[in-house]
């Protein structure tokens, strides 16, 4: 249709769309995986991951307002590429985790994943109110609704995507669900497939959602200039 079409010309748009898409498929990832890694990797208890899913957690709220003043002074994209290197040194840094690692030292690194994470995810929904302005003033229609629900579908999408990858991934490395893991051991290969499912693959992912974020050029100044030539009624 035709609104179809001028929204794919929205390239503001689209690009944060692939940005987002692939950001949350890194973080389904890395978060369906965590709870293997911790048992079969660290060798803890569920007891203690609850208090590494409770540090991440805290880490992504005090995160977040962090990012914020970063983002007021340093600009949208420049604090993605900052959050989104923080992230992906982290993810790459479980590569060195085995079950000699100290509890003090899962929970720091959780804590600045978590941290990284809150950035990256605060620009992703930032951007969405800039792209739908940009819409706005670009055509003179309303589009809020469609663009905010594209938007949502691709956050669905990519979550179930990331799980949906997870699954075949570590099922293709032989990964043996119904193993305890107080009596059995998965093979070397299931080992291999959940370190990279917690390192180099979110690291990936979330390199490649920066290069989306490498061609996004709509700033408050385009936008300010955007605003002057709309009519009043736009």
């Amino acid at each position: 249709t035709e609104q179809m079409r001028t929204v794919a010309s929205n390239h503001p748009y689209l690009l944060l769309l692939g940005l987002k898409g692939f950001l949350l498929c890194a973080i389904d990832i890395s978060s369906a995986t965590l709870a293997f890694f911790i048992v079969w990797i660290l060798g803890r208890s569920y007891s203690d991951l609850g208090t590494i899913i409770l540090v991440t957690s805290i880490g992504q709220i005090i995160g977040a307002p962090l990012w914020q003043r970063v983002q007021l002074r340093a600009g949208s994209r420049l604090t993605f590429f900052l959050s989104a290197a923080v992230y992906a040194i982290v993810c790459l840094s479980w590569l060195l985790a085995d079950a000699q690692e100290p509890l003090t030292i899962t929970l720091a690194r959780v804590f600045l994943k978590g941290i990284a994470a809150g950035g990256i995810l605060l620009i992703g929904q930032a951007l969405l109110p800039d792209t739908i302005e940009y819409d706005r003033l670009r055509t003179g229609l309303r589009r809020e609704g469609i663009l905010s629900g594209m938007y949502t579908t691709i956050e669905k999408f990519s979550f179930a995507i990331g799980a949906a990858l997870t699954g075949v991934y570590l099922g293709a490395s032989g990964y043996v669900a119904k193993l305890n893991p107080a009596t059995g051991e998965q093979p070397q290969e299931a080992i291999t497939a959940i370190y990279y499912c917690q390192s180099v693959l979110p690291a990936a992912l979330i390199m490649i959602a920066a290069c989306f974020m490498i061609f996004y050029r709509l700033d408050a100044s385009t936008l300010v200039a955007l605003r002057r030539e709309a009519p009043a009624s736009a």
